[in-house]
């Protein structure tokens, strides 16, 4: 859990900088979403549940960082 939580702090640090946009969730729900998604996808990594945890909460915001980093 401190890891997962740490992820999260560093997505909200490093791309979502803002405060409307922060991903905020405490770590009962994010344990639960991550339990249930690593229950779908077995053979997954712990860091691509949390990527997609991520991605999940801020999807559009998060596509559109993406596609500015890219240019």
């Amino acid at each position: 859990m401190d890891w997962l939580g740490g992820f999260v702090t560093a997505t909200n640090l490093w791309v979502t900088n803002e405060p409307n946009v922060r991903i905020k969730s405490d770590d009962a729900a994010i344990d639960v979403w991550i339990r249930k998604w690593c229950e779908k996808n077995p053979t997954k990594t712990l860091f691509q549940a949390a990527a997609e945890f991520v991605r999940d909460q801020r999807k559009d915001y998060l596509e559109a960082w993406f596609a500015r980093q890219a240019r």
